[in-house]
């Protein structure tokens, strides 16, 4: 196809790109490697590996109308709005990306009830995890996903971090 054959998929079985159209299977071995790690770090109080490109999906990075961002950066975005809903229902066998994402918004949340400074907590990332919580949160909000769970857990971390509370549609 034409996509970059660092996003293609063209390698899966057919069966498996029918059942992962976005190939969220990308983001299932480095939960594997990275998210116990992950976890650690923040109960510790402070992020001190790189990992939050797989655990704090955000859309592109957009700078003046051009996509900027590394290339891991730019391999693990959610590029639509469907990505992002998959991403949050997406399930295999050794990784919920759901819950996982679910348990780092609601450490994350505590850590800075506990007085964790933001910038002690997740070092340069501050602003990806602005980006990811609010983005998952408003994704978590529409009709067809209706977690409320996630939406409460992101909410918690925007309100946290100074953002504004998420704007309820009808």
């Amino acid at each position: 196809g034409s996509e970059s054959s660092s996003e293609s998929n063209e390698d899966e079985p057919m069966a498996t790109r029918a059942a992962d159209p976005h190939n969220l299977l990308r983001f299932v071995a480095k939960h594997g490697t990275y998210f116990s790690q992950a976890m650690a770090e923040l109960r510790a109080g402070r992020k001190s590996s790189c990992w939050s490109w797989y655990l704090l999906p955000t859309p592109p990075f957009i700078k003046n109308g051009e996509e900027v961002g590394s290339g891991t950066n730019r391999k693990y975005a959610l590029r639509t709005d469907e990505e992002a809903k998959a991403y949050l229902a997406f399930e295999h066998p050794t990784v919920s990306l759901r819950t996982n994402y679910l348990e780092m918004m609601r450490l994350v949340a505590s850590q800075l009830e506990e007085g964790v400074n933001p910038t002690r907590l997740m070092g340069i990332d501050v602003p990806r995890l602005k980006a990811s919580a609010a983005y998952l949160e408003r994704m978590a909000r529409q009709d067809e996903v209706d977690d409320a769970e996630m939406c409460a857990a992101c909410a918690e971390v925007m309100e946290r971090l100074g953002m504004p509370r998420p704007v309820l549609g009808p």
